[in-house]
């Protein structure tokens, strides 16, 4: 993994990055706002290359990186442990498709996000942003605080 911050005008970013430039998470700070990739839809689309960037770019440390994920992501914990508590292993959920991510499809359910982790979502026909669904909570994405979904199937 690799980490950056950029500085662009007003607006400041930090991204992870794997191995292949592809984003897995980011953090948007633009007038005084915050916005991590968990819950909003600010990651960056296709792979990052630094030298493509605009603006001030610099590699940073992974602990920096992480300890700002981490104090922005701390203020939605009381509501992600709510979260997993109304959504067992097992349960079935109902959400609308939020967007695409590399790590998966992100879904909206009533109160929380969901991904249903296939990467080759392109292949899926008729699934797109809108297209509501339902699946069934497989397990829990401790980092993005999403619930992951399993047997996903597209509702008309």
């Amino acid at each position: 993994m690799k980490y950056i911050r950029g500085v662009f005008e007003d607006f400041e970013y930090l991204i992870e990055i794997d191995d292949q430039h592809i984003p897995l998470r980011q953090i948007s700070l633009e007038d005084g706002n915050v916005e991590i990739s968990c819950r909003f839809d600010c990651l960056a689309e296709g792979k990052v290359f630094i030298e493509d960037l605009d603006g001030f770019v610099e590699y940073i440390d992974k602990n920096i990186f992480e300890n700002r994920w981490k104090l922005e992501a701390n203020k939605y914990l009381d509501e992600w442990r709510l979260e997993k508590e109304s959504n067992h292993l097992g349960n079935s959920v109902t959400g609308v498709i939020k967007y695409f991510y590399p790590q998966g499809i992100i879904i909206q359910t009533e109160s929380v996000q969901a991904i249903f982790p296939v990467r080759n979502h392109e292949s899926i026909n008729q699934i797109h942003s809108g297209s509501k669904i339902t699946g069934v909570v497989a397990g829990y994405d401790e980092t993005n605080m999403w619930l992951i979904l399993k047997d996903v199937k597209l509702l008309k």
